[in-house]
């Protein structure tokens, strides 16, 4: 059973890596592989993830507890707008934290930030993504680093960065 599991295998384990008593996990930075995130879960740490950047001062999606999706960087936080560009698939944030702009650097905030017609101000965050059909953000790679495939094919972009996560892992 779980119990004899846990006992046996997972709390020791858990134990050498330093995490016996943990009840929450939350990583940011690099989005990690779904296998990293399932092995967690697994072994019973309730691994959550995050995404944000300095930008907006905090995170702007994030896991929550009953609603992870290992593929996936969460959902957007309260009062943060997420939406996907169409010309590239870049992700881009709307949030009341967004900064005013880079500092004496008006060019690259005018690069970087754009509002639309209603007044609200976007930052092109340069992540690769989509959202999926229950509203969670899925972070695929930077847009620079994102493959197109050859219009002969179907011409569908996709990240290597994924595939060399699942590689590593296995």
């Amino acid at each position: 059973s779980n119990k004899i599991a846990d006992t046996l295998l997972f709390g020791p384990l858990r134990d050498q890596l330093g995490l016996r008593n943990i009840r929450n996990a939350i990583t940011g930075g690099a989005a990690l592989s779904p296998d990293v995130i399932k092995f967690f879960h697994a072994i019973g740490v309730n691994l959550k993830q995050v995404y944000g950047m300095t930008e907006i001062a905090t995170a702007g999606t994030g896991h929550r507890t009953g609603d992870i999706k290992f593929a996936s960087i969460g959902q957007p936080l309260p009062g943060v707008d997420v939406r996907i560009s169409d010309e590239d698939g870049e992700i881009q944030i709307a949030s009341p934290t967004l900064f005013q702009g880079y500092y004496k650097a008006p060019e690259k905030t005018a690069e970087d930030v754009i509002t639309d017609s209603d007044g609200k101000r976007w930052f092109k965050t340069g992540d690769a993504g989509y959202i999926d059909e229950d509203g969670h953000v899925i972070y695929l790679d930077r847009v620079k680093d994102m493959i197109t495939l050859s219009p002969k094919t179907d011409g569908a972009r996709f990240s290597p960065q994924f595939i060399e996560g699942r590689l590593k892992f296995s």
